[in-house]
C-alpha cells in the first residue's frame, strides 16, 4: 500500500487512513459531533464512524477552536444528566411482581451503579455551572 512504512515520532502510521479522514472544521460537523457526545459516544468512537473526522482531527479542532472544546464539555455534561436519569429509570422499571424480580433488580442496580458512576465522573469534569450561584 502507498501509506505503509511511514513513521511519525518513530511510530508506524498508515498515511492512507490519515488522509482519508481529512476534514474541514465547520459548524455543521461540530454540532453533529456534540450531539453524538450527548448520546454517549466517545470522541474516539466518533472518530471511527464513517463520514466523521478522525479522533486526531477532533482533538486538533478542540485545540484550535476553544468554543468547540467548550461545547463538547457542555454536551458531556448533558449526557451525564441523562445517564443519571437512566439509572433511576432502570430501577423504577423493574417489575417487582415478576417471577425473577430479584435477578432483574440486581441487574438494574448494577446498571444504575455504572450509569451513576459515569454521570458523576462526567458531571464533575464538565459541569458548565460550577462556580455559579
Amino acid at each position: 500500500m502507498e501509506g505503509d512504512g511511514k513513521e511519525i515520532n518513530k511510530l508506524p502510521v498508515n498515511v492512507t487512513s490519515l488522509s482519508r479522514k481529512s476534514a474541514k472544521y465547520g459548524v455543521a460537523i461540530a454540532e453533529e459531533i456534540c450531539l453524538l457526545v450527548a448520546e454517549g459516544h466517545s470522541l474516539r468512537e466518533i472518530g471511527n464512524m464513517p463520514e466523521m473526522p478522525s479522533f486526531r482531527t477532533i482533538c486538533r479542532w478542540q485545540y484550535e477552536h476553544p468554543d468547540f472544546r467548550e461545547h463538547i464539555g457542555i454536551f458531556k455534561w448533558i449526557h451525564a444528566q441523562d445517564a443519571a436519569e437512566q439509572a433511576v429509570e432502570a430501577i423504577r422499571n423493574v417489575d417487582l411482581d415478576a417471577e425473577d424480580a430479584g435477578l432483574r433488580l440486581r441487574k438494574a442496580e448494577a446498571l444504575a451503579r455504572t450509569l451513576l458512576g459515569r454521570a458523576k465522573l462526567l458531571e464533575s469534569k464538565n459541569n458548565p455551572f460550577k462556580g455559579e450561584e
